[in-house]
């Protein structure tokens, strides 16, 4: 009976810190899978920037800017290049934040799971 009355009277003071623990906690774990997307964003934004590059060197050799349309060219091939790369890297890179995100929820889990206990 005493342990439900210090539960009730208690719980101004330890029913915000659980909930802000577990706040920070999912506020951790949305950082991790954000740290993903802005990784795809690079990528994005590289392709995006060979993809234009290629076009306004069409666009510049077509209208006689001949050293314009090679700068743009070359730029655009770079552009390529560094996509290329980085995708096969961020790739990696996603894959073993995958990793760490399960292991934490594992974790969590771990905390409030107990195997081989029972009352």
């Amino acid at each position: 009976m005493w342990e439900i009355v210090l539960l009730i009277l208690g719980s101004p003071v330890w029913l915000p810190l659980i909930a802000s623990a577990v706040i920070v906690v999912l506020a951790v774990y949305i950082v991790i899978w954000a740290f993903i997307a802005v990784l795809y964003s690079v990528v994005i934004s590289f392709a995006a920037g060979s993809v234009a590059g290629i076009i306004c060197a069409v666009v510049f050799i077509s209208a006689g800017k001949i050293a314009q349309g090679f700068l743009f060219l070359g730029a655009g091939l770079v552009c390529a290049g560094i996509t290329i790369l980085l995708f096969f890297g961020f790739n990696q890179i996603a894959k073993y934040i995958l990793i760490l995100s399960k292991k934490i929820l594992f974790g969590i889990k771990a905390c409030f799971v107990r195997k081989g206990e029972s009352k």
